[in-house]
This record gives C-alpha cells, sequence and structure tokens, in this order.
C-alpha cells in the first residue's frame, strides 16, 4: 500500500487566505452555538413532554393531569415535530 503524503506546496495552499480562514472559523463557531441553542430548547420542550405523556406516566407509576393538560401535551408534541423545519 503507498505511503499518502502531501509535499509543502499543499499545505501552504490552505493557509492563502488568511480572511478566508476566519470566515470559515467564524461559521464554525457560529454553527456550534446554533447546535448547542437548539439541544437546549429541545431539552427544555422534552421534559414537559415527557413528564405529560400518559405512557411515561405508566411506566413511573404516576398519574399528572390537570384541566387542559391533554392539549397542552399536543400542543409541545406538535410544536417538537415542527420545530425540525423551523429551525433548518
Amino acid at each position: 500500500m503507498k505511503d499518502h503524503q502531501h509535499s509543502m506546496n499543499e499545505y501552504s495552499q490552505h493557509n492563502m487566505n488568511t480572511a478566508i480562514g476566519d470566515v470559515e472559523h467564524d461559521h464554525h463557531k457560529m454553527r456550534i452555538a446554533d447546535l448547542r441553542m437548539r439541544f437546549y430548547l429541545t431539552l427544555i420542550i422534552t421534559i414537559p413532554l415527557m413528564i405529560l405523556s400518559p405512557m411515561i406516566q405508566k411506566w413511573f407509576h404516576f398519574n399528572l393531569s390537570f384541566t387542559g393538560s391533554l392539549y397542552l401535551l399536543f400542543s409541545l408534541s406538535s410544536h417538537f415535530f415542527f420545530m425540525e423545519d423551523c429551525l433548518v
């Protein structure tokens, strides 16, 4: 099997324009911040969604219901389902 090697010219081409590299680096930071925001938003919606879910309540043997709890569950689950389309 041949060894894969780069010449010095190939490495120097990566740093030809520092402005482009800075933009790509900022884009990477912005993408990480966006993914972090999506994670926390999803986590915030998931916790009450799971607590209000009748199946989870049955599994863990507890009952949490109040007037409008099913409407709240429907609203949270709909938002959770369509949220990916809104955030992309």
